[in-house]
């Protein structure tokens, strides 16, 4: 089963019942992607919204047809307003900040649910080119997103009762969010977390898992990233992440749709290893990474966002959903922008992959991995 054919298989088993899981967990870092911004009006974002509020098809419209996958978006949104496991959850505490121009986007809220079941979720990364800026600036430098998303924590914090504990979740850039967040708490409040989920989040290097803040909570922190990885096992040392079973195409980026992820009744479906694709992608790009300033990683960020700019990329689905036309675009920019100032953005390309195929196919890897 995915998480969509297990809300269905378990829609009528209350939360008394069957306690929250790590899907429902992941069921409502889905739910973060949700457009509320464009039906809950700004003077009611911190009150409590059954979903009752969001009943017509058109409601579920605008909801859903800007995360990134609006069919399975869709049957989240059925489950979370009509099944009697989902049907009380409370919408509030949303904040969304959307400002391309300093490449920032985010987005938080806090599902109430029955029983004193509280979830902060992070939104993740949507289409947007800019959105994904910001995930690449957090190799250099510290983001805007940080802040606002522990500010919101803690103000969530004072909002819900004080005897109460709160699950933190988040998925892609959410669930770097998260961990962010819940490890930069004042250790007092630290103490009000449950768990704090992080699916498939970029990490930090040594800047967090290193820290005391992260230390305090990480017996709570699960991480979880599907085996043919490509986002979770980034810029981060932490090796105490747990790799699930997928569905579908073996694809890194295939793989970090939440959608395609194994599930059994009360846990994702484990795997013993990532692959030896994901490893030797996490390899070369560290390894690249590690081998610039920060003044020039952020060089190379620069460039690489502009030159897909300038190839016509504007979200995702152009590269994804337009693959023919955007090659041909992006092999029209390579032509054009083979000048002095581009060269080593170029250089820099090709490095990486040479030593993606020395990871991947070297027989030094197999013995690592096998061992």
């Amino acid at each position: 089963m995915n998480i969509i054919q297990w809300a269905k298989k378990y829609q009528d088993v209350s939360l008394t019942e069957l306690p929250l899981t790590e899907m429902d967990y992941a069921f409502f870092a889905c739910a973060s992607y949700f457009d509320f911004g464009r039906l809950i009006k700004p003077e009611d974002r911190e009150k409590l919204i059954s979903p009752t509020h969001f009943k017509s098809e058109a409601d579920k419209k605008i909801l859903t047809e800007k995360t990134l996958e609006p069919p399975h978006s869709k049957a989240v949104f059925e489950n979370l307003g009509f099944s009697k496991r989902y049907s009380h959850w409370k919408i509030s505490h949303l904040h969304e900040e959307n400002l391309p121009q300093k490449a920032i986007q985010y987005a938080s809220m806090l599902f109430t649910l029955p029983g004193g079941n509280y979830i902060f979720a992070y939104r993740g990364t949507d289409l947007t080119l800019f959105g994904w800026e910001e995930d690449f600036l957090m190799t250099v430098e510290d983001i805007p997103a940080w802040n606002l998303a522990l500010n919101d924590l803690i103000k969530v914090l004072s909002f819900i009762p004080e005897d109460a504990k709160i699950t933190v979740v988040g998925h892609s850039k959410g669930g770097n969010l998260a961990a962010f967040a819940s490890a930069r708490l004042p250790a007092t409040l630290q103490d009000r977390l449950k768990a704090v989920y992080d699916f498939d989040g970029p990490g930090f290097k040594n800047r967090l898992v290193d820290s005391e803040g992260f230390k305090r909570i990480e017996k709570k922190f699960i991480k979880l990233i599907p085996v043919d990885d490509m986002i979770g096992t980034l810029l981060d040392d932490y090796q105490g992440y747990k790799v699930v079973q997928a569905a579908g195409i073996k694809n890194g980026l295939w793989e970090h749709s939440l959608f395609t992820w194994k599930t059994g009744k009360k846990g994702f479906l484990r795997a013993p290893a990532i692959s030896k694709t994901a490893w030797a992608f996490a390899k070369a790009m560290d390894e690249t990474l590690d081998s610039l300033s920060p003044e020039e990683k952020r060089e190379f960020i620069k460039k690489l966002f502009t030159f897909m700019d300038d190839c016509g990329v504007k979200e995702l689905t152009d590269v994804t959903g337009k693959f023919f036309q955007t090659s041909k675009a992006i092999l029209n920019g390579y032509k054009k922008s083979e000048k002095k100032d581009w060269v080593d953005f170029f250089k820099k390309i090709q490095s990486l992959m040479r030593l993606y195929i020395h990871y991947r196919f070297s027989l030094k890897t197999r013995t690592l991995l096998s061992s």
